[in-house]
C-alpha cells in the first residue's frame, strides 16, 4: 500500500516482478529511460495504467547496518547516487523525490548485495524535454513534493483548491531554468543525509 494504492509483488523461480498502478501519464516513459540507463528496475510489458517491473532484491538504503553501512560502503553508494542523478539529468529527467531516508525510514534507493544501488519509484518524476511548457499534472507533481504543499495536501483539499495550487505554482516552475529545477534533486539528497545521520 501507499500513494499508489495496492502494489503486487509476484515471486517466481524464473522472475520476480512488481505490478503497480502508474502515478502519472509519463511514468512509464521515465521508468523505461531509467531501465535503459541501468539505474532503475528492468521494465516489462504491462497493461495500460500499470507498470510491471523487476523486483529488485536488496536492502533499502535506510535499512543498511553493520558492514553494509561502513564508510567505504557509504562512499560507493554516494558515488552511485551521483552517477544515477547525472544519467537521469542528461536525459532531461528530474526525479523530484530522491529519498535516501526520511524521518519514517522510507527510501527510494535499494542496495543489492552484489550489484550497484538502484533508484526506484518514478511516480512524481518530470521529463523536462518540453520545458518551460508543463501540463497541469507536471506542475502538480513538482509542487506536491514541497514540504508546505505536502502539509496542504494532507488536509485533503478539494479539486478546486488543487487547481488553484497548480495555477499558483505554474509561473514559478516556468521561470525556473532546467538547472534550477534539477538542483532540487541534490537538495533532496542532502535532506536525506541529514535524516540518515539522525537515524
Amino acid at each position: 500500500g501507499g500513494n499508489r494504492g495496492l502494489v503486487g509483488i509476484i515471486k517466481h523461480p524464473k522472475k520476480n516482478v512488481v505490478v503497480k498502478p502508474t502515478q502519472n501519464s509519463r511514468e512509464k516513459e521515465v521508468a523505461q529511460i531509467a531501465d535503459e540507463l541501468g539505474i532503475g528496475p528492468k521494465q516489462y510489458k504491462s497493461i495500460d495504467g500499470f507498470l510491471t517491473e523487476q523486483f529488485v532484491e536488496g536492502d533499502l538504503f535506510s535499512k543498511l547496518r553493520g558492514d553494509r553501512a561502513s564508510a567505504d560502503s557509504m562512499y560507493n553508494v554516494g558515488r552511485r547516487m551521483g552517477e544515477i542523478l547525472s544519467r537521469l539529468h542528461s536525459r532531461d529527467v528530474y526525479y523530484n523525490d530522491t529519498i535516501l531516508t526520511d524521518d519514517f525510514g522510507r527510501s527510494h534507493v535499494i542496495v543489492p548485495e552484489t550489484s550497484p544501488a538502484v533508484l526506484f519509484d518514478y511516480g512524481v518524476a518530470l521529463r523536462l524535454d518540453k520545458h518551460p511548457k508543463f501540463s497541469d499534472e507536471e506542475v502538480y507533481n513538482f509542487a506536491r513534493t514541497l514540504p508546505m504543499v505536502g502539509m496542504f495536501l494532507g488536509m485533503q483539499p478539494s479539486q478546486e483548491q488543487i487547481q488553484t495550487l497548480v495555477q499558483e505554482y505554474r509561473p514559478k516552475l516556468q521561470i525556473a531554468s532546467k538547472e534550477q529545477i534539477i538542483a532540487r534533486d541534490i537538495d533532496f539528497i542532502n535532506e536525506g543525509l541529514t535524516f540518515a545521520t539522525y537515524r
